[in-house]
This record gives C-alpha cells, sequence and structure tokens, in this order.
C-alpha cells in the first residue's frame, strides 16, 4: 500500500483508499536486505518488477552489472529498503519498528479506535513469516561491511534513515 499502483503483486492497490490512519512499519535494514534480496528479488516472480516500476532508484546500472548475482539483488535490496521507506514515510501517520510492536500495540489500538486485546497478540507466531519456513537452501545474512563495500553512500543513508526509526548500530 506504499505507492499507487494499480496491479500490485500481492493484495489489494492502494488507488481507491484513502486512510485515516496509516502505519509505516519497518524492520531492520540488514534483516530486510537479505531476506528481500534472497525471498523478494531472487525467488519473486512479480514483486521485483513491482519495485522497479515504483522505485526505479533500485535497479542496477550496466557498471554494476559486473557484480555476481548475489551482490546485485543485495545492492537492490538495500536501495528498496531505502527508497521504499522513504515512500512509505510519505503515506505514514505513525513510524513503527517490528521489534517495537508488541510494546506500541495497546497505543495504535487507541489510536485507531479499536479495543486491545492482549490475547489476540499471544496467540500470533512470532516467525510465521520467515524465509527459512520457505526457503530449502541456506539463508542469506549481510553485514554493513558488505554492504559498505557494495556502495559506502547508499550504506551511510540506510544508518541514517534506520537511526531516525530508532534502531541503533
Amino acid at each position: 500500500m506504499t505507492v499507487s499502483d494499480p496491479n500490485p503483486p500481492f493484495g489489494p492497490s492502494a488507488v481507491n483508499y484513502d486512510f485515516d490512519v496509516t502505519i509505516h512499519q519497518v524492520r531492520h535494514p540488514l534483516k530486510v536486505i537479505a531476506s528481500a534480496a534472497q525471498f523478494i528479488l531472487a525467488k519473486g516472480q512479480f514483486a521485483p518488477d513491482y519495485i522497479e516500476r515504483n522505485a526505479p532508484d533500485t535497479q542496477i546500472s550496466l557498471d554494476e552489472q559486473i557484480l555476481s548475482e548475489k551482490q546485485q539483488l543485495i545492492l537492490q535490496a538495500a536501495r528498496y529498503w531505502y527508497h521504499w521507506n522513504l515512500r512509505a514515510e510519505e503515506k505514514g501517520t505513525i513510524t513503527i519498528p517490528v521489534e517495537q510492536l508488541p510494546e506500541r500495540l495497546p497505543g495504535l489500538c487507541e489510536l485507531v479506535g479499536v479495543e486491545y486485546q492482549k490475547e489476540v497478540l499471544e496467540n500470533i507466531a512470532p516467525n510465521i513469516n520467515n524465509r527459512h519456513l520457505y526457503l530449502n537452501e541456506e539463508l542469506w545474512t549481510v553485514d554493513w561491511e558488505e554492504l559498505n563495500s557494495l556502495d559506502s553512500e547508499l550504506t551511510d543513508k540506510i544508518q541514517n534513515l534506520a537511526a531516525s526509526y530508532g534502531y541503533d548500530f
């Protein structure tokens, strides 16, 4: 729902929606970058085109095509984390790191006028969307050093944006 694309690969289009409250949910950049590179970009059938269509800054340049396929995917996923979050901020009423969701949920419920029910959260598995449930291969990891070697300027931008969301490094 970050962009108003009429043909998203999953879920409804944001084109005909106008929300009173929009929650911009973020996750630690290194976790998203590894996951997006391996699962969304490398294995995705529709999402890569959707991402490039709505965030053209994520595309790999001709000069970058000398990188290995994995490095290209990591670089593209890093750009995706950065540019997609900037777009989401434009729509967001509030930004919440997913890691803070359990303690922030009562306030969110109050914000949208829904009764907070602690037992609902307790019944949701914390690993319901983990890549290991969908991939039969070793899970990729990314660290700051690797990201910095691919694009130091982008790494600085990601760290600054992540710090503004409350992440420490």
